[in-house]
């Protein structure tokens, strides 16, 4: 077992908007797993957030990125 003190609210916060926390905590998890490469999950994005969400996409990015280098 990995634990990872992560403050995914702050980071969230900072970058622009509380609401992405979980995506700060998925790049996080992805990072630090390693179960899938950053960039495949950033790829899928555009497929799996519906249309009306696209204008997020560079937010929801950004929040995977910095999660995933606050796990490495």
């Amino acid at each position: 077992v990995r634990a990872l003190w992560i403050p995914a609210t702050d980071k969230a916060v900072e970058i622009g908007n509380d609401r992405i926390a979980n995506m700060v905590m998925l790049g996080a998890y992805v990072g630090a797993s390693g179960v899938v490469p950053v960039e495949a999950l950033e790829r899928a994005l555009s497929t799996v957030l519906p249309e009306r969400h696209h204008r997020y996409l560079p937010l929801n990015v950004e929040a995977i990125r910095l999660g995933a280098e606050l796990a490495r």
